[in-house]
């Protein structure tokens, strides 16, 4: 998607479990080997992250995801390492697979005990390998006691695949989940540790195809990709007898009284994104906030509507608006005007709020942004229905409204045509602020104003958001991250990911 490079395709955990078989085969090695190259690609993860760690405890579940761990307690063992293993293993019900792991632990001369038996004490990290990514419904008694203690212990986890109890499509904790430190998944990537609460759970994702990457990817499709700042191809240089007129004219409409910071965020990150012209219009006691301290960002009387349409190439409408009939009275004449010339825009904040009590589509030039609550909204849903199911929420939000979607938010969703959708894995949580969203709908809508698609501005715009985010924290931590502070951060990034200027011959 737009150039992405080195990014990972997105999976259902039940593709994985149908194809691995026929991708390992295809690949030269059996199911067995599969295991093996897991185990030691969490060996290797936990010490590299811990290298100091002395004890460690492996929890293992029946299935195969337990015969990883096994293979990582055998691994960490001939590695002079204190191992206890922690089995919930079941010789009926086992894989032959899991059973040779088990037996090659076994036949080093170390045991296992039950998971009533569960001791923490002395341990420098767990590895969890309890449960793996096919559990449904609500993690049993037993299994979730142990999810607690560990959760409680606050001791580093390293997970096998993906934390125990964590649906690995939607991110939903299935009663309980495993914290984890860092995540090794295999094969294919999970939606379920890239987005949402499953991305808390988690914690740092480290991907390994286990070496059958090629042929799993040629025997199943996928269209969601998860990708970082740095995967995207670079912007085309700026062309070197280019004005202000070549980066277009964008319109931000929004800035009700006693909210003017919201919609002069928008502006000045759109500014700083590289759009050539950028206009506000705002109630009138909003107007002095505003243009104070940044004269760059031009004023547009509320009362000359349909002169400032015109002359836009492209609108960002919602930053600040309210659902007031000042707001409505705004809303309803932009939508018509867009639906008639297709002028590209971002609509975002109350005009989605307003938008949400109109039954219209609007088309793909415009893209809507909203965070879980908007969306719940704009799909007559709960909250929670939205967060549990955020792929699927986007992907509806797209169909519903015939437009690029995305869904706010760690590890934001982006809908786009032909059913494909993005992931963005860049972004921290000291981005959970206010105003966070202004700067997106103003980087969103100066890369439109610049000549990118829909699609594409958005795709290109939330990781460069992120990745802004990321950088902010990065200088300076997490807490106390502004949105006004991502202003140099934003113009650093798209200048260093520009195309470098071909030199006169």
């Amino acid at each position: 998607m737009y150039g992405a490079r080195l990014a990972q395709n997105i999976y259902h955990s039940q593709q994985i479990r149908e194809f691995e078989g026929a991708a390992a085969k295809a690949s030269g090695c059996s199911l067995y080997d599969l295991m093996e190259r897991a185990g030691n690609a969490v060996f290797v993860a936990l010490r590299q992250q811990w290298p100091m760690a002395q004890s460690i405890l492996v929890v293992c579940g029946g299935g195969n995801n337990g015969g990883d761990g096994y293979v990582v307690a055998r691994l960490a063992h001939e590695a002079g390492l204190k191992v206890a293993v922690v089995g919930q293993f079941d010789d009926n019900k086992a894989s032959a697979d899991a059973k040779l792991a088990r037996q090659k632990w076994l036949a080093c001369g170390q045991s296992e005990i039950a998971l009533v038996d569960l001791d923490l004490a002395g341990i420098d990290v767990v590895v969890d390998a309890l449960l793996g990514t096919g559990v449904c419904g609500v993690v049993r008694a037993e299994q979730h006691d142990v999810i607690a203690q560990i959760n409680a212990s606050q001791l580093p986890v390293i997970s096998v695949d993906v934390p125990s109890g964590l649906d690995a499509d939607s991110g939903k904790p299935c009663g309980i989940a495993i914290n984890a430190r860092s995540t090794v998944t295999f094969i294919g990537l999970k939606f379920g540790v890239v987005s949402g609460i499953g991305k808390h759970y988690a914690g740092q994702v480290i991907f390994n195809d286990l070496g059958v990457q090629p042929a799993f990817s040629h025997l199943c499709d996928s269209t969601t990709l998860a990708y970082h700042f740095s995967n995207l191809k670079p912007l085309a240089s700026r062309p070197a007898h280019a004005n202000k007129g070549n980066f277009g004219r964008l319109l931000c409409i929004g800035g009700y009284q006693g909210m003017p910071g919201a919609i002069r965020l928008c502006a000045e990150a759109a500014l700083r994104t590289g759009a050539g012209l950028v206009k506000v219009l705002c109630h009138p006691q909003s107007q002095a906030s505003v243009s104070i301290g940044r004269p760059e960002i031009m004023l547009a009387d509320p009362e000359s509507l349909d002169e400032h349409l015109r002359w836009a190439t492209t609108i960002v409408i919602g930053p600040g608006l309210a659902q007031n009939p000042w707001a409505i009275a705004l809303v309803e004449p932009v939508l018509a005007y867009q639906q008639q010339h297709g002028i590209p825009m971002v609509v975002d904040a109350d005009a989605l709020n307003i938008l949400s009590k109109k039954s219209q589509q609007l088309n793909k030039n415009v893209v809507i942004t909203p965070h879980p609550g908007e969306a719940s909204r704009l799909l007559n849903t709960s909250v929670p229905e939205i967060e549990q199911q955020r792929l699927q929420s986007t992907q509806q939000l797209q169909q519903q409204f015939n437009c690029i979607s995305l869904l706010k938010g760690a590890g934001t969703v982006i809908a786009g045509a032909q059913q494909h959708s993005a992931v963005c894995c860049d972004g921290n949580s000291g981005m959970a602020t206010a105003g966070m969203g202004d700067v997106l709908s103003g980087i969103i809508g100066g890369l439109m104003a610049q000549g990118l698609s829909a699609e594409h501005s958005a795709v290109y715009g939330v990781a460069l958001h992120a990745a802004a985010g990321d950088l902010c924290a990065n200088n300076y931590g997490q807490r106390g991250l502004l949105a006004s502070d991502m202003m140099p951060c934003i113009r650093k990034l798209i200048n260093e990911h520009d195309l470098p200027t071909t030199p006169n011959k």
